[in-house]
């Protein structure tokens, strides 16, 4: 059965950063316009709602599970943590996005800070799956 929570979060974790990685690829203008499409998007994948109900609960479980492995457990819970900022993420973009239409003469600054939120969040996504694959290992060891 561990086995398969493995892999199954390794799943899950691998298709985060797909997402994260495709978003930071599409839509590829950084203004306003091109941070609506990507939430919109975004939004469409369930990302935020397979993070929240599937990804962390498993991780979690993942992480109380091993208990005679150190390396192993503070590497699940760095992947509990990146994956919790993906998931967090979410609600600032929201926010700069509410912010940029209620106040237009900032536009240009929070499409800005938007587009530096999509490299973090694939920097996130990146190292969450990196994290997950080294805590594998080091389970196996």
């Amino acid at each position: 059965m561990m086995r398969g929570l493995w892999i199954f979060a390794a799943t899950l974790v691998g298709l985060q950063m797909l997402v994260y990685l495709a978003l930071l690829i599409w839509p590829g203008s950084t203004d306003l316009r091109g941070a609506m499409l990507r939430f919109e998007a975004w939004q469409a994948t369930g990302a935020m709602v397979v993070q929240i109900f599937l990804l962390i609960p498993i991780l979690a479980w993942l992480g109380w599970k091993l208990t005679g492995q150190r390396q192993a457990r503070w590497l699940i819970t760095l992947t509990l943590v990146l994956s919790l900022a993906l998931a967090a993420s979410g609600w600032i973009e929201l926010w700069l996005i509410e912010a940029a239409l209620i106040e237009p003469t900032d536009a240009q600054d929070r499409a800005m800070q938007l587009a530096a939120l999509r490299w973090g969040e694939a920097g996130l996504a990146l190292a969450a799956a990196i994290s997950l694959r080294l805590s594998s290992i080091s389970e196996r060891l």
